[in-house]
């Protein structure tokens, strides 16, 4: 398994959350093995302020265009499709505020 170098107390950029994902995507030292994908086939889409958790979507000129990878020190899930991605993080949402105003 490949594991990134950074830690979650590691000094982060503090420059905005796209400066953040680019900086856990770039602490990933075999990206490649990790998921398959080069440094330039990926775009950094969001990132997790509490840990290591970063998305990439893949490129359109990669060899699977517009599929979202969730990293977290390793391949997490590869989703097929940015609306895949995203209603999942809507359910996600919706989970989370049912846990909250149901106690």
């Amino acid at each position: 398994m490949n594991y990134l170098l950074a830690v979650r107390d590691k000094l982060r950029p503090s420059s905005g959350a796209a400066q953040v994902a680019a900086w856990l995507l770039s602490q990933i030292e075999d990206l490649e093995g990790t998921c398959s994908y080069s440094r330039e086939a990926l775009l950094p889409i969001a990132a997790s302020d509490r840990n290591i958790d970063v998305f990439v979507i893949t490129r359109p000129q990669s060899f699977e265009p517009r599929r979202v990878l969730w990293l977290a020190g390793q391949l997490v899930e590869n989703v097929p499709s940015f609306d895949e991605y995203f209603l999942s993080m809507v359910d996600y949402n919706r989970l989370m505020h049912q846990r909250l105003t149901e106690g």
